[in-house]
């Protein structure tokens, strides 16, 4: 995982073994931070005016490292993505994870199961929100799904706060996670992007 801070002036990479920062005008080396054993990063940001570095791990445990403390290393920010399961089913190992572009919020992504949202900029975290497809919603009873309809790509609309992403089956899809407002489209694609002024968005 790699990420540029909100100026474009450090870039930080997220490898096998330990985190670091870079200045994008020199390509020196800023900061080095340890990894944890067996984490491997599926979203990294810049936050606290680029300041503080975030991270989600495959490991369903979101942490943060401040630039001024590196040799502290990761700390664990508990509280985050809460339980185990979900309407009766064992959580897996998420397979997409993505800090919206003020960092209040991550969307995760498992196998089998709807996108969550979670709120990570106060004190004590919280769910915002489920995406469960339409197609899900429909059955009768949810608890009794041997598999939900999840996402194999997503990407957030800083104006807007929807999260856009695209299902398993190539299906494009819109959501808001605080008004659950879910819009489906028959278009199909791989991959999903959008524009830093929300107005627009691209697929391939």
């Amino acid at each position: 995982a790699w990420c540029f801070d909100a100026r474009g002036e450090k870039l930080a990479t997220y490898g096998l073994r330990k985190t670091r920062v870079w200045s994008t005008a020199t390509a020196k080396q800023l900061y080095e931070v340890d990894n944890p054993p067996r984490a491997k990063a599926l979203a990294l940001a810049f936050t606290d005016d680029d300041a503080t570095i975030l991270s989600c791990s495959d490991d369903r445990i979101v942490r943060k490292c401040p630039l001024s403390i590196t040799e502290a290393g990761w700390s664990t920010i508990e509280g985050v993505l809460g339980e185990d399961t979900y309407a009766g089913k064992q959580y897996n190992s998420p397979r997409r994870a993505l800090f919206s572009p003020d960092r209040s919020q991550l969307a995760v992504a498992y196998r089998g199961l709807p996108v969550s949202v979670w709120a990570v900029d106060e004190p004590r975290p919280r769910p915002d929100g489920v995406c469960v497809s339409i197609g899900d919603r429909k059955r009768l009873d949810l608890n009794e799904c041997n598999s939900y309809t999840s996402a194999q790509c997503m990407a957030w609309n800083s104006m807007t706060g929807h999260l856009l992403g695209i299902y398993d089956d190539g299906r494009v899809f819109k959501w808001h996670p605080f008004e659950d407002d879910l819009q489906e489209s028959t278009i199909t694609a791989t991959h999903i992007e959008c524009s830093t002024d929300g107005k627009f968005f691209v697929t391939s």
